[in-house]
């Protein structure tokens, strides 16, 4: 009885560590982006709107600053949006990708993390974000 106990927690723990090793949660740690989100077709025109703009973001920050929640819960989302774009393109992926409500509001808490203390976002309001800048830092793609 004690063998198969043993040999789950075993396989659990390295269930585990292959996911943080080579899921899609590691992949921002191993600085596989934007290069592996262009891979998929239906990013690479955003990716690649990203990286010819005038943004001076694109040095300093990777799709998964912007795009998904921090710390812990941008871990867990990470995977799980990792798998859910896997699966869409494998059922077949429409032709542009838009941001859900959700991705949205990732979008603007994150600008607002870094930009909080310019006055102009004190002035206009943390959700007027998207309203002013909607195109940047992703040119004509914007964030539809």
């Amino acid at each position: 009885m004690r063998k198969p106990i043993l040999i789950g927690i075993l396989a659990g723990a390295a269930l585990v560590v292959g996911l943080a090793l080579f899921g899609p949660g590691a992949l921002q740690v191993a600085g596989a982006e934007p290069d592996l989100c262009a891979s998929c077709h239906v990013m690479e025109s955003n990716v690649h709107a990203f990286e010819n703009s005038d943004s001076l973001h694109k040095t300093a920050i990777s799709c998964s600053d912007c795009h998904l929640p921090t710390g812990f819960d941008g871990i867990m989302e990470k995977y799980k949006t990792g798998f859910r774009h896997i699966v869409t393109n494998m059922k077949g992926a429409p032709e542009e990708i838009h941001l859900r409500a959700t991705d949205r509001q990732w979008v603007i808490d994150n600008c607002y993390r870094c930009h909080a203390t310019e006055e102009h976002i004190q002035e206009v309001g943390r959700n007027a974000c998207l309203t002013c800048h909607a195109t940047d830092p992703h040119g004509d793609r914007g964030t539809r």
